[in-house]
């Protein structure tokens, strides 16, 4: 190995001995990851651990409070709400999940893209971002919802657009650094491809901090397909969702009822501030590793 390219190797050296070990992201973070692990999990097995069928009415069980057979009591239709839960987790995780792969790789290509080659295409890249910052994500799932009818395909293809300029605006300025690194310099000299360099300098660098983007914009995405399946734009029933759920037990609230509205929504908040926990460690992680 040649001096040149030891020097280059250093910052994924430290990169890699601050990744070793979940409990080195602190506590709050671990517990998060924990967290977000049992929920996977449990969407993985939900065939397996889900008491009875989600879908199944029974309208003599309508409205049941929470029991040993329903621990959380059932819905308007008599349909057990902990199946629905557990069922629940697979589309609420899923939308996001897509969503945010589809953006932070579009995003961080196109940001990489931007600084590597600079000059007119840095130029054309940053007005044609600015034109899509004029439609906000969520105003582009609702009318891709009205265009092409409820569901969830049109509404991920569309946040997923409309994420990506965000992802292109956070990642451009640590990958300017590291573009004007010596250490990249360095391997320019040395004649590595720019696909060498993409994969084992500038890719695995930035992977703290695009880390922490992909879990701040899981949440967002998971509010906004939760928006648009309360508001009937997303998934269709009786298929369950945790935020149509909070739609459809709206009404038993007043009646005494409230399990199901809040049991979604409790899974919602819950999701949600752990991705952003586990994010701003991840950010403050990235920030570390780009000094």
């Amino acid at each position: 190995m040649s001096v040149i390219e030891s020097e280059a190797r250093p910052p994924v050296a430290a990169g890699r001995r601050r990744w070793r070990g979940v409990a080195g992201l602190g506590w709050p973070s671990t517990v998060c990851i924990w967290f977000l692990a049992a929920v996977v999990l449990v969407a993985l097995l939900a065939p397996l651990i889900a008491p009875q069928d989600p879908n199944v009415a029974d309208l003599s069980a309508a409205r049941l409070s929470p029991s040993a057979a329903h621990l959380l009591g059932t819905d308007s239709t008599g349909r057990d709400i902990l199946s629905r839960i557990i069922y629940g987790a697979r589309l609420s995780l899923l939308g996001p999940l897509i969503v945010v792969v589809a953006s932070v790789t579009l995003g961080t290509a196109i940001a990489l893209t931007s600084v590597w080659v600079g000059g007119r295409v840095d130029a054309f890249i940053a007005r044609a971002l600015d034109v899509v910052f004029a439609f906000p994500s969520l105003l582009l799932a609702i009318m891709s919802a009205a265009l092409f009818g409820a569901g969830l395909v049109a509404p991920i293809i569309a946040l997923a657009i409309g994420f990506t300029p965000y992802v292109v605006r956070l990642t451009r300025a640590p990958a300017l650094r590291l573009r004007n690194a010596p250490f990249i310099a360095a391997c320019e000299v040395q004649g590595l491809p720019v696909r060498t360099i993409w994969l084992r300098h500038l890719l695995r660098n930035l992977a703290p901090m695009t880390a922490s983007i992909a879990t701040i914009l899981f949440g967002q995405a998971m509010i906004d397909l939760s928006a648009l399946s309360y508001l009937g734009l997303g998934v269709q029933p009786p298929t369950a969702d945790w935020g149509a759920m909070v739609a459809s037990g709206q009404q038993d609230i007043l009646s005494g009822y409230p399990q199901e509205s809040l049991s979604a929504g409790l899974m919602i908040v819950l999701v949600i501030v752990a991705v952003n926990v586990l994010g701003q460690r991840l950010g403050d992680i990235g920030e570390e590793e780009l000094r």
